[in-house]
């Protein structure tokens, strides 16, 4: 070796014991978890870091941002915990508030209570999120215009985002409603304070329920999500539902049974407070319970924004040749402190329909295609009913109608021959089985998208596919046998 090389080592070896000799040369102290440089933690939580030494004869400590010793007191907010086996000392941090933040340093002295190594990481922490309003609870008259405030503390390091929603639906997309947000003055310099002010203009029943204000803030460390429920309930004088009947069909066929006819009329209403419901004559005159009238009998049975008036006539002669002290014509009154309304209902007799009569049937891309032929009926049919015997029923009206008389009903069938049977529906109800069934041939069946295999074929599928399997087990036994014979002709050879 090289007589310089050699001299290089020496010296370098020698001035490497003398590091050692004179304390110079100390591996670092260690803090785990790894706080790389900086921490952040939000106010009221807790974390413990430990600083772990190279050896027991050093002595470990914690400094705090002032750059003084943090005892082992339980009782602080910020305490330490020393671990003599493992030469470790531990920082606890316990709901630590934002007067904490700042740099804090583990430090290894020798025992001449030198310091010989050190490490430090900064802390920062952020006052929580706090998510409030002046009142959880509105209650407000329809027309009226509303302001539902959300307010929230939070650090002023921190940023703020706002989602008002109403179910699963986002208002801040609907010009409907209008969001305003304003910041506020907060006695703590260290806080923002935010408003997120919800108004709503012209309140319908349909605004009732409840509102959710969700909170997002967020800083360079961390980020916390807070939500806050609100309730608006909306005062509205009763209403009837659009599909309220104004007529009370009775049926014809009643006409042969003779004797005591029941009809009974109901009155359901939507209102806020509660409706008391009333039942009067078309004069309004006052309906009594359980009071005859004019050859009628009454009752009615009240319930939550609801009545019924049971009536027991005579005969249907009754309903058919009102006499002037017959009553056939009824109003139900609906009050609360909003307002009120009401509905005048007439009993009258009609007929059921008869069976449809089919005049085509065919199938086409897809599609039933079924022309009827029609029959007046008073009430008018007002939906119709198609049976299939391998399939579901179907609901149509008019609106599948190509024209009067021929509708579409879309529908997947496979080939071969199907039953179907065809119902129809007015307000006196549905027409008898019908004396006879149609048949449907299907020569191209339909396509599924969503299903390509049905269920109802899947033994077919499943044979096919296993009669391949064997298939392919056969050829492939053939090939070796072909393939062994050859090479063994070969070898004789």
């Amino acid at each position: 070796m090289d007589t310089s090389i050699m001299e290089s080592l020496s010296i370098i070896s020698l001035l490497t014991i003398l590091l050692i000799i004179t304390g110079s040369i100390e591996a670092k102290v260690s803090i785990r978890p790894e706080p790389n440089g900086e921490v952040g933690i939000m106010s009221g939580e807790s974390k413990y870091f430990q600083c772990i030494g190279s050896s027991n004869k050093e002595k470990l400590y914690w400094i705090n941002p002032q750059g003084q010793e943090i005892v082992n007191d339980p009782n602080n907010g910020i305490y330490t915990v020393h671990i003599v086996k493992k030469n470790t000392i531990k920082l606890e941090l316990k709901n630590p508030t934002k007067q904490d933040s700042g740099v804090y340093k583990c430090v290894s002295r020798n025992e001449q209570n030198q310091e010989i190594s050190s490490a430090f990481f900064k802390l920062h922490v952020f006052n929580p999120t706090v998510v409030k309003a002046p009142k959880e609870s509105y209650q407000v008259n329809e027309g009226d215009n509303v302001r539902i405030d959300c307010m929230v503390t939070a650090d002023k390091d921190a940023t703020i985002e706002f989602m008002w929603s109403f179910g699963q639906y986002d208002l801040s997309q609907d010009p409907r409603y209008r969001i305003e947000i304003n910041r506020d003055r907060s006695p703590n310099p260290d806080e923002i304070r935010t408003i997120s002010r919800l108004e709503i203009r012209n309140v319908s029943k349909e605004h009732d329920g409840n509102y959710v204000c969700a909170v997002d803030t967020t800083n360079r460390f961390i980020s916390d999500s807070k939500e806050l429920k609100l309730t608006l309930r909306v005062q509205y004088k009763p209403r009837f539902d659009e599909k309220t009947p104004s007529h009370i069909w009775v049926s014809e066929e009643a006409v042969q049974q003779g004797g005591p006819l029941s009809v009974n009329i109901s009155c359901i209403v939507y209102a806020d407070p509660v409706a008391t419901i009333g039942w009067f004559t078309a004069d309004n005159r006052p309906v009594d319970h359980n009071q005859p009238r004019g050859g009628v009998k009454t009752k009615i049975v009240d319930s939550i924004n609801m009545s019924t008036l049971m009536l027991t006539f005579r005969n249907i002669d009754e309903i058919r040749n009102p006499r002037p002290n017959s009553r056939i014509k009824y109003k139900c009154r609906a009050e609360n402190t909003q307002g009120a309304d009401s509905r005048l209902f007439e009993i009258k007799i009609g007929r059921i329909p008869d069976s449809p009569m089919v005049v085509g049937l065919d199938y086409k891309d897809g599609a039933i295609i079924l022309e009827l032929n029609e029959t007046n009926v008073e009430p008018p049919i007002d939906i119709y009913r198609l049976e299939i015997s391998d399939e579901q029923a179907h609901l149509f009206n008019k609106s599948n109608a190509k024209d009067n008389t021929t509708y579409v009903i879309e529908t997947a069938l496979p080939r071969g021959e199907h039953k179907v049977n065809i119902y129809a529906h007015n307000p006196v109800g549905w027409s008898e089985q019908p004396y006879s069934s149609y048949f449907l041939q299907v020569v191209s069946a339909g396509y599924r998208p969503s299903s390509i295999l049905s269920s109802q074929y899947w033994p077919c599928y499943l044979f096919i596919l296993v009669i391949n399997i064997i298939s392919l087990m056969q050829l492939q036994s053939s090939i070796h046998f072909d393939h062994h014979h050859h090479h063994q002709t070969a070898v004789s050879k």
